[in-house]
């Protein structure tokens, strides 16, 4: 009976140490998702602010392609240099495009990332659910074995009591 009183225990510190380590793990999972919020925001802030210089750069190539229409009278050299400008700008917005697109491919692989771990923290949720269970179940039966176990310490008393008073019947001469 001790022994089965000793495993029981063990088991239980075993579900206790269990329990510990999904905690654990449900919290480094918890900080992830809070750093993953977290930069999220960052890049859908970042993505506004490419959005807002796209446009000031179309803005730009717009005003300047209408300068050059104005210089194409026979200012050659200006003419020359605004081309420049505006083919630098035609390349800076095909940057921002080649940015954009990359940055929306990084945006879709969190979006992803997040819904991974949301489903991994949905899932450590339910094991701690099941080991809360079990370790409830487990608690039930251990106090069920610890009552049993006293209640034949309480009989083994009495049978010892009773034999003891026999012996010493048997012992006393008769008279």
């Amino acid at each position: 009976m001790t022994k089965r009183w000793e495993r029981s225990e063990a088991e239980l510190e075993q579900q206790e140490l269990e329990r510990s380590k999904v905690q654990q793990s449900h919290n480094k999972i918890a900080d992830k998702y809070s750093n993953l919020e977290v930069r999220w925001r960052q890049l859908t802030e970042n993505h506004n602010e490419m959005i807002i210089l796209k446009d000031d750069y179309k803005e730009k190539c717009r005003s300047l392609t209408d300068r050059l229409k104005k210089l194409e009278a026979g200012e050659s050299a200006a003419l020359a240099v605004e081309q420049r400008k505006y083919h630098d700008l035609q390349k800076t917005v095909v940057e921002l495009k080649a940015s954009q697109k990359k940055h929306l491919s990084h945006q879709t692989s969190m979006q992803e990332k997040i819904k991974s771990l949301e489903d991994q923290v949905e899932s450590m949720l339910e094991k701690e659910k099941k080991l809360l269970e079990e370790l409830q179940h487990d608690q039930q039966n251990h106090k069920q074995s610890v009552s049993q176990f006293e209640l034949k310490l309480e009989d083994n008393d009495t049978l010892y009591a009773q034999s003891k008073n026999q012996n010493e019947q048997l012992k006393q001469p008769d008279i």
